[in-house]
């Protein structure tokens, strides 16, 4: 029985999405959409000092298991103000307070990687090579 309860399971269509939109999304959010991929190989043209610094645009192996994201997101990182240089390296159980203090939620792996790669599944937020004035520095705020 306890078998069956786990076929069950494993073969069970996923639950709906929870219904977001752009019209559900606070001001300060925007709405996500799109297929995460687990598992997303990509060619690295530049390979230096043990990094990868750009990637053979357009050339990448998106492997079977995939995730439909609908989701309202933060415009800008934690604490979602523009020019505010985002908080790094807080432990979860901070940040999922520090999300529940505003109203929020912590968002998943998934929808993080989502927002970041976007439709075209990118391997930095704006392109397929690194580009150091773009990235955030702790050291200065951004614009």
């Amino acid at each position: 029985m306890l078998f069956d309860l786990f076929l069950a399971h494993l073969f069970a269509e996923p639950a709906p999405l929870a219904v977001a939109s752009h019209a559900v999304c606070p001001l300060d959010m925007r709405f996500v959409e799109g297929v995460h991929y687990e598992y997303v190989q990509r060619l690295c043209t530049d390979w230096r000092m043990d990094h990868c610094f750009a990637m053979l645009p357009g050339l990448l192996a998106k492997e079977p298991r995939v995730t439909p994201i609908r989701a309202c997101m933060d415009t800008y990182e934690w604490p979602n103000q523009k020019g505010v240089v985002p908080a790094v390296m807080d432990r979860f159980v901070d940040a999922e307070a520090k999300c529940a203090g505003a109203g929020k939620r912590l968002c998943t792996e998934f929808e993080w990687e989502m927002a970041c790669e976007g439709p075209e599944t990118l391997p930095w937020p704006y392109g397929w090579q690194k580009d150091r004035r773009r990235a955030t520095r702790r050291s200065r705020t951004r614009t």
